[in-house]
């Protein structure tokens, strides 16, 4: 549409870096491989073609106010030699997901900067005024050419338009943005988490929800390299289809701290890639004409976060369905954007990610993976569920914690659930590091992590879940206690066994479990005494046994304490047992992780009140696992008919002597069988119990509910 200025209405321009892109579509025809290759505009023309898409189907007469100048496809035909555009080469193919086929970027090959710039391609820059400007920076050259940039951005007056700004690596920088800094105030920008992370940006990957967002809050209020962006209005940095963190520091809100996570809470940056192979191009347009949606609905007081919320969901349709198929005469298939289905998308999805606000972090960036003590760090299930948590475990147990704990952060490992922060961060960054080191194909040494926690937590079980995760039908695991080791040659048949597991084409998952157990020897005991005979195979990736030296190969090297339950502790004292190269040991572990369990940590209830939620979480999974005949349907859910007295005492009990084992021992023991009801009189006798808690305690728990009826 082309204007020198509106004359009623909301005038909107679009303008920006312009690519075309080439996409290289693989099929499978009768004569064996097809590959077909079409071309389609981008950036700025295919963002610009979107939020004019999305203008006309506004609600009621608001489509019929709006003028959107946006640039246009240049005439003639253009080959992919031609030096005067900016190109983009992807391969594209079906990917099979779950049954379903979609058109997904199988490799990117790279771009081609064009060798001058294109003006014809910008927005009609006649246009004096506007309400709305949305450009689209990909730093390919109308960042720093004034000529291309749009007249309404020349100089703010009396009528001061929306920028929205659609930001790639560098960020903050640039001619173009010394020009918008008087519209700060006016400014929403949108900006993936990778293109902050090239620069002097440090935000943590993939440990928790609360962490990446208190990190990247941080950089953005000190951060001097990027703190221009907390002047904006809002800056909408984006987790691809996981989430997006909104800031919103110039804003006219009450909101404080100015933080809002969009977030789901089942995943992570990068996990859905994981689970749906393939990349796309196209899913920040999406996003930046979700919220250019909200501007032009209502310009005074947008809602950005709401924009964030289609934008996400329009993002994540666009995973899930690919690009649209276009069939040509010869009976190849070429593929395109799907303009009509994302803004299906932009205008009919609903609010179905959770939202945070999140904590402000202090300067000093408490780190929260150590001690849960320390500092008690901001989680969004405490600013969920604050106070009397009884309640809310048993809705846990009776209705699951999908409906219960819905809005909170979940950490799904197989069949491992965990809601802990702490837990959260320390599976994280083991699943980080069984990655990394399956991709590096060339390492020889083990990785060497370290898993401490009270007895019956569930520590080697935990890391078999996170393991088969990540690698599937890959890893095999074995396990050693060293507790029952007398000699080292012990140890030595040891290594040979995994050794050849992986000389098997696997990849040896090898827990040595209570690696810090006492070695008893000839000089007497020994605390710690099998600390050093790891030292060699930890770092060099080999044993000896007598005169010959083998290689272990690949693999996995899991330390599991049966001593220390935390490790701090366990770091602290081996600074005392330098006689057993303790120090040195500890210095060789690639990570750690502390499980938590179902007690109180150290037995401090006021300290650690959402061990209930922990506790709540493990008994609904266990009784699912031993008495699965007392759930049943109850409109949706599932609900175990249990004795309100017997769930109180699970619940409260003060203590479960071998941790989960004990809590699982009880639901063993009682006398439920194939009956569809958990009754008090089901339980075992007081002496059995006594074996798992204090009998005593657990009973008047029992009886108390009654009391209260």
């Amino acid at each position: 549409m082309v204007g020198t200025q509106a004359d009623s209405g909301l005038a909107v321009v679009v303008a920006g870096d312009v690519v075309l892109d080439w996409n290289l579509a693989r099929g499978q025809g009768d004569a064996g491989q097809t590959t077909c290759a079409s071309g389609q505009w981008g950036g700025a023309v295919l963002l610009g073609e979107l939020i004019d898409a999305v203008a006309k189907q506004l609600p009621g007469d608001a489509s019929s106010r709006i003028e959107v100048h946006a640039p246009e496809e240049p005439p003639g035909v253009v080959e992919p030699s031609d030096e005067r555009f900016n190109h983009r080469f992807a391969i594209w193919a079906r990917v099979d997901d779950e049954g379903k086929k979609a058109w997904r970027v199988e490799q990117h090959l790279g771009e081609e900067r064009a060798a001058a710039d294109v003006r014809e391609q910008t927005s009609d820059d006649a246009l004096e005024r506007a309400d709305l400007v949305v450009l689209h920076d990909s730093a390919l050259g109308f960042r720093e050419h004034e000529d291309m940039w749009p007249r309404a951005i020349d100089e703010p007056d009396a009528h001061r338009p929306w920028i929205l700004l659609r930001m790639a690596k560098p960020v903050a920088e640039g001619a173009l943005w010394k020009r918008l800094q008087p519209f700060a105030d006016r400014m929403i920008v949108v900006i993936r988490i990778d293109d902050l992370r090239l620069g002097a940006v440090q935000v943590t990957r993939e440990l928790s929800w609360e962490r990446t967002a208190q990190d990247l809050l941080w950089e953005l209020l000190y951060n001097p390299q990027v703190s221009g962006l907390a002047r904006c209005a809002h800056v909408v940095v984006s987790f691809t289809t996981a989430g997006a963190l909104v800031f919103s520091g110039a804003a006219d809100t009450q909101e404080e701290p100015p933080g809002r996570l969009v977030f789901d809470p089942t995943v992570m940056e990068r996990m859905w890639n994981e689970t749906h192979p393939g990349a796309m191009i196209g899913g920040m347009s999406a996003l930046t004409a979700g919220i250019a949606r909200q501007v032009m609905l209502a310009p005074e007081h947008p809602d950005v976060i709401l924009g964030v919320q289609r934008g996400i969901a329009a993002m994540r349709a666009l995973d899930l369905d690919g690009y649209q198929e276009q069939e040509r005469p010869s009976g190849n298939v070429g593929v395109a954007y799907p303009i009509d289905r994302i803004v299906h998308k932009l205008s009919t999805s609903r609010r179905r990610f959770a939202e945070a606000g999140v904590c402000a972090p202090s300067r000093s960036r408490t780190v929260a993976t150590g001690d849960p003590h320390a500092g008690r760090a901001w989680t969004i299930l405490e600013d969920r569920h604050p106070g009397d948590l009884e309640p809310l475990a048993t809705q846990i147990v009776l209705e699951g914690s999908k409906r219960a704990l819905r809005d909170v952060p979940v950490g799904r490992f197989g069949d491992l659930l965990t809601f802990d922060r702490h837990e959260i961060e320390g599976l994280q960054s083991i699943r980080t590091l069984i990655r990394q080191y399956d991709s590096r194909e060339h390492s020889s040494e083990p990785l060497s992590i370290a898993v401490f926690g009270p007895p019956g937590s569930g520590k080697s079980w935990s890391v078999k879940q996170l393991a088969r995760t990540v690698l599937p039908k890959r890893v095999k695991p074995i396990t050693f206690n060293l507790s029952q080791f007398d000699d080292p040659r012990e140890l030595i048949d040891a290594l040979h066994q995994v050794r050849d597991i992986s000389l098997g084409g696997k990849l040896p998952l090898v827990f040595w479990d209570e690696f810090d157990t006492t070695r008893v020897t000839v000089g007497g005991p020994q605390q710690l005494g099998w600390l050093p005979h790891f030292l060699s195979p930890m770092q060099d990736g080999e044993f000896h046994d007598g005169q010959l030296t083998h290689p272990i190969g690949r693999s996995v090297f899991v330390f599991a304490g049966g001593v220390y339950e935390r490790m701090d502790a366990f770091a602290e004292d081996s600074e005392n047992f330098e006689v057993v190269k303790a120090p040195d040991f500890v210095s060789r572990l690639n990570g750690y992780v502390n499980i938590v369990g179902p007690n109180p940590l150290d037995g401090d209830a006021k300290a650690d009140p959402y061990y209930l939620i922990r506790r709540a979480v493990l008994l609904r999974s266990l009784l699912h696992e031993h008495s699965d005949g007392i759930f049943r349907e109850d409109h949706g859910f599932k609900r175990p008919n249990i004795d309100d007295g017997v769930l109180r005492a699970l619940l409260l009990t003060k203590e479960y002597r071998h941790g989960a084992r004990s809590l699982a021992s009880i639901i063993t023991t009682s006398a439920v069988g194939e009956r569809d009801r958990f009754e008090r009189s089901d339980l075992a006798s007081e002496a059995q119990l006594d074996l798992h808690v204090d009998a005593r305690d657990f009973l008047d728990l029992v009886a108390s509910s009654q009391d209260r009826e």
